[in-house]
């Protein structure tokens, strides 16, 4: 008789359910995003939603009923393949958490790191149904696409056979990550003004820390209205209450 296989494992719905208890609201959920742009000592962050982008599976590798799109990008160092294994796909286990613990500054702009769970990862599934990690390390090498869906992530189903599919993408002289979070979930949402000036706000107040003199600039356009979070007035701020 063959010796029994007993390990701890993790249903992948587990995941959903840990990620809806996490996050709260959209803002937070790019919040999280944001402080991983934060982390990785890029000097701005790019928020854009198209709630009416149509995706092509040849070139985002994603299904075209997967409508709407989230887009975070930055100019920061990029991820590697371990950097993306490690990093992105093991949810939990974050090499931030021991930096900010022995209190190691990034090189560039001297900061000491913000997220440390994973949250960025379990964001996304918050706002979106396909995500692609688009990432170069160094300027001169191939970077990678990683995409999977959040859809796949299904009860029975164990978190290691979530199918993920990647890419290598050639470089063009920067480092950085692109985060595009596609099939949004409330794209209807995303079209009010209401909305905008909701995000708006609540993001301005949340992300007033990355202001000077850290250098860090996020700047936010939802279907083509353009919001530069970190110059919104105080007084925006403070009517914060009577527009949420």
């Amino acid at each position: 008789m063959a010796d029994p296989d007993f390990r701890l494992r993790i249903d992948a719905h587990a995941l959903v359910q840990l990620g809806e208890q996490l996050i709260t609201d959209d803002e937070q959920a790019l919040l999280e995003l944001v402080k991983n742009s934060y982390d990785a000592d890029a000097d701005w962050a790019k928020i854009s939603v198209n709630s009416d982008y149509i995706p092509s599976p040849e070139k985002d590798h994603v299904p075209v009923a997967c409508i709407g799109l989230i887009e975070i990008a930055d100019n920061g160092t990029g991820m590697d393949q371990r950097g993306i294994e490690r990093g992105w796909l093991l949810i939990s286990l974050s090499p931030k958490r021991e930096q900010k613990a022995r209190g190691i500054p990034t090189k560039k702009h001297g900061r000491l790191p913000l997220g440390d769970k994973g949250l960025g990862r379990l964001g996304t599934m918050k706002l979106g149904k396909c995500i692609s990690v688009e990432t170069r390390h160094s300027p001169i090498e191939e970077g990678w696409l990683v995409t999977f869906q959040w859809s796949d992530i299904r009860s029975g189903t164990l978190l290691d056979e979530v199918p993920i599919v990647w890419h290598r993408v050639p470089a063009n002289g920067e480092t950085g990550t692109k985060v595009r979070i596609f099939g949004l979930r409330d794209s209807e949402g995303w079209r009010t003004e209401k909305r905008r000036r909701r995000l708006g706000t609540k993001l301005s107040g949340l992300i007033s820390p990355f202001e000077q003199p850290d250098g860090f600039e996020v700047t936010l356009t939802v279907n083509d209205h353009t919001i530069d979070l970190v110059r919104i007035s105080g007084k925006l701020r403070e009517t914060a209450t009577m527009v949420l």
